[in-house]
């Protein structure tokens, strides 16, 4: 093997990628625009393409008589119809279900509660109204799906007896005209065991129909009678959040306190109560999932800490992370509850609030684990006011007890929120980055609510104090069960990240750091857009945000025919965004996890992760401009407009880019390849769509587009192997035994074991130089990166090894005859005694000196 085999050479004609480049283009360009041009131009072409592809008739085609030679064939397809008739027909197990669940949604929405404007008074009608618009719009979201339901199942329906109905008026003609015809009797009798079977699935069919129709008629009216209602409670919430800013009872200095009726209070919650049943009732499925997950998650964090020991041995500094699991039924509670909204989208209030109470208990076991002592205390008073604030919405009857009982919980809020944060506080010395800081600057919020609060209570503005007061111990109170919930997930991911099955993944093993890091950017994040939602709610401001956010989002303007709001760049950049961020993961988990797991060909899993980039950044794209409400019609028309303008202006980017899909699948330079062309000589470091990557020895990175690696000669040195032969030349003094150094270099190069057996080392003889007898050592190394320090230890080796043998590398010299010297030169220089014969060791040659010639001699050795 040469030095030639391990290069390849590739060199197409001058100017033809560039030709090839714009004529490709340019029908790209063609290619694009002409949907468009058959939109915008429905001429000749457009009806030569409906005659030649007519659009299918959705008509059944007409019944009519078969003939006699058909009537086998016919009759086992009618067969085969009843018989799938007939299973059709049967009652599915989903319309049944619905329809044991009519009763009981009957039921529902005989008792929706009908408040009166009149009656309007106080925070505790604006939760009425609020359980009554939840209980409502429950109802109907499982109309609609009812109804979609059966929608389907009405559409199949009709689909099977128009099927039986054709097959009846077919049969029927054939009867009609055997009988004037002397045909077979059992024949005769064949077509009327059709006929009855025929109609036979008819009726099941048309029963079905009945029933499935007497429920869309009943839910119609359902579905008019609860859209009435919504609009009424509507109206009546409104109306209820305007009373908010006018007092209901005189100030507090000019009223008494009377003993409230506790009576009312048992009546209204055993309402919801009831209501909260039926829901549960209704949502059963629901309610055993979540049930499920509670066994779930409490298995897997008994399973967790039963390791627990083991892992804190082995990594101690993952100790304080995973201190939730000494109470693994408190944590598998905690996420449980927080996953709710997810099982009961619709909840009535009195439900969420009964989840409320009981996440108590578990939030107090996990907080005691997670945050400091100095901030246990209030954390449990946090806990205490809001078991007061339900306890209070349940039990209070009247305004007057309703008053004092609000100043109570206000007065003693804002206390807690004092001593909290104020300077020499617990809150006020910690130091916790800047969610903390967040939280000091909420905790200020709340003082000045909780102030407006009392002022408003005492002035007679009872509604409005129990909205400002309920909602900032509300949205404390959901602030530490978010926090909580953040702490366990982070501590069950962390758990996770330590078992057997997640350390098989290199990813797990090698970036847990950085998985960690990712998840605590996210938790958080979702913890905070749920805590705004649940304030806004709690404050009852969401659906003021709801419209405001709304016209905000879907504000337009118009450009020409292009209408762009804000919804639509928003939902553009997202969808941008997530594409990044899903290339990155799927790049991360293919070049951690995947490749390393199979063997490619060096190369091929570079031009996978690029493919999979584009890709992805491709349907990304795609996607962003669906979401942005873009047509693409008027996209191809733009596009094709603009093509043959770009496959002339950017002729070379399209041709960069050309070639770096010709890089991508043909692989003559690839990633880490060493390559040579006119003065460049380094390695490929990077190989992009438009341009690559090439950093040279001397450590400067160079941007070279594709388009020079493709249509340029390119040497790569590294393409089917990493060999490198080194040549060494020496040179020895005449009179040295050529035989000796050939065996000597030979030996030298063999003792190297970074010198590969096969090809062998070989040393050449090359001839009879000027001043010495000249020899080449060649030999081959497959490690091509350390070829200069192998050339430079095997050079080495080889001087030490001749000098070693005695035996002498000469070096040019000159001899220089005068034929004449200044007098006064000899003088200064001194007497020069002659060299007797032979001491010069050139075999006895002596020199004579030739005043008229000036030649040059053999070099004496050195």
């Amino acid at each position: 093997m040469t030095a030639a085999d391990s290069r390849r050479r590739f060199r197409p004609g001058p100017g033809a990628w560039h030709n090839l480049m714009r004529v490709a283009w340019i029908g790209l360009a063609l290619l694009a625009a002409a949907p468009a041009a058959a939109q915008l131009l429905p001429g000749r072409s457009a009806a030569a393409a409906e005659e030649q592809d007519p659009a299918p008739s959705e008509a059944a085609p007409a019944a009519a008589a078969f003939a006699i030679e058909q009537l086998p064939a016919e009759l086992d397809r009618s067969r085969a119809l009843v018989r799938r008739t007939l299973e059709t027909a049967r009652p599915r197990p989903d319309v049944e279900q619905i329809r044991r669940q009519t009763d009981a949604m009957a039921a529902r929405i005989a008792a929706v509660d009908t408040l009166q404007p009149e009656t309007l008074r106080s925070a505790r009608d604006l939760r009425s109204l609020e359980a009554e618009l939840a209980q409502v719009t429950a109802m109907r979201r499982t109309i609609g799906d009812w109804q979609s339901r059966l929608s389907r199942r009405s559409g199949q329906l009709a689909g099977a007896a128009a099927e039986i109905a054709r097959h009846q008026e077919s049969w029927r003609l054939t009867q009609q005209s055997f009988n004037a015809e002397a045909v077979p009797g059992e024949v005769l009798r064949s077509i009327e065991e059709v006929l009855n079977s025929l109609e036979g699935a008819r009726t099941s069919v048309s029963r079905q129909q009945e029933s499935v129709l007497a429920l869309q008629a009943k839910f119609s009216g359902w579905v008019s009678l609860l859209d009435e209602r919504l609009v009424a409670i509507q109206e009546r919430f409104d109306q209820a959040r305007s009373a908010l800013f006018h007092a209901e009872l005189p100030p507090i200095w000019g009223v008494g306190f009377s003993m409230p009726d506790f009576a009312a209070s048992r009546d209204a919650w055993l309402a919801e109560w009831r209501s909260a049943q039926q829901y549960i009732y209704a949502n059963s499925g629901a309610v055993w999932a979540h049930i499920g997950m509670l066994v779930f998650l409490l298995a897997g964090f008994w399973l967790l800490a039963g390791k627990l020991r083991r892992w804190v041995e082995q990594k101690p500094q993952i100790a304080q992370d995973l201190v939730v699991f000494q109470h693994p039924l408190a944590s598998a509670l905690l996420l449980t509850i927080l996953a709710a909204p997810w099982f009961y989208p619709d909840a009535p209030q009195a439900l969420d609030e009964a989840l409320g109470l009981v996440l108590l208990l578990p939030l107090l076991r996990v907080m005691q684990l997670v945050v400091t002592p100095s901030l246990r205390q209030p954390v449990y008073a946090v806990a205490a006011l809001y078991l007061l604030v339900r306890m209070s919405s349940l039990l209070s009857p009247g305004l007057e007890f309703q008053r004092y009982a609000l100043l109570l919980l206000a007065a003693a809020s804002a206390m807690v929120v004092f001593r909290v944060f104020r300077p020499s506080g617990p809150g006020g010395r910690l130091d916790a980055g800047r969610w903390w800081s967040t939280a000091r600057l909420a905790a200020r919020l709340s003082m000045l609510l909780l102030a407006a609060a009392i002022i408003a209570n005492v002035g007679g503005l009872v509604a409005l104090s129990g909205l400002l007061t309920n909602g900032v111990i509300v949205s404390a109170f959901i602030a530490i069960v978010l926090f909580a919930g953040v702490v366990v997930a982070r501590s069950m991911f962390v758990a996770l990240f330590q078992t057997r099955a997640l350390q098989r993944f290199n990813m797990v093993r090698w970036h847990a750091a950085t998985l960690e890091r990712w998840i605590m950017r996210i938790l958080p994040l979702a913890a905070l857009v749920g805590w705004i939602t649940a304030v806004a709610r709690v404050f009852r401001v969401d659906s003021t945000l709801g419209s405001w956010l709304d016209a905000l989002l879907h504000s337009s303007a118009r450009i020409g025919t292009i209408e762009i709001s804000l919804a639509d760049v928003l939902s553009f950049g997202i969808a941008i965004w997530v594409g990044l961020l899903l290339s990155r993961f799927v790049r991360f988990m293919l070049e951690i996890d995947v490749f390393p797991r199979i063997t490619l060909p060096r190369g091929v899993a570079a031009t996978i992760l690029m493919l999979v980039n584009y890709t992805v950044i491709g349907i990304a794209v795609v996607m962003a401009v669906a979401a942005a409400g873009i047509q693409l019609d008027r996209l191809a028309i733009i596009v094709g407009a603009l093509s043959v303008g770009i496959g002339f202006g950017l002729t070379n980017v399209i041709n960069n880019f050309v070639s770096g899909l010709i890089l991508a699948f043909e692989r003559p330079v690839q990633s880490g390849d060493t390559v040579e062309f006119g003065t460049m000589f380094g390695k490929v470091s990077r190989i992009g769509v438009r341009s690559s990557t090439v950093r040279t020895f001397d450590g400067a990175e160079v941007i070279v587009p594709n388009a020079n690696l493709i249509s340029n000669e390119v040497t790569n040195w590294t393409l089917s192997d990493m060999r490198r032969r080194i040549e060494i030349l020496v040179g020895v003094a005449y009179g040295t035994d050529p035989h000796k150094v050939l065996e000597l270099l030979l030996k030298v190069a063999r003792s190297d074991e970074r010198i590969l057996a096969d090809p062998e080392p070989t040393v050449l003889f090359l001839g009879f130089g000027d001043s010495s007898l000249d020899f080449s050592l060649r030999a081959w190394t497959d490690d091509f990166n350390e070829y200069l320090i192998i050339k430079s230890d095997l050079t080495l080796a080889v001087h030490d090894a001749i000098y070693a043998a005695g035996i002498e590398i000469p070096f040019p010299q000159r001899d220089l005859h005068l034929r004449s010297i200044d007098p006064a030169a000899v003088a200064r220089i001194g007497p020069v005694e002659k060299a007797p014969v032979g001491a010069d060791g050139n075999g006895g040659e002596q020199q004579a000196a030739d005043a008229a010639t000036q030649q040059e001699s053999p070099p004496k050795p050195g």
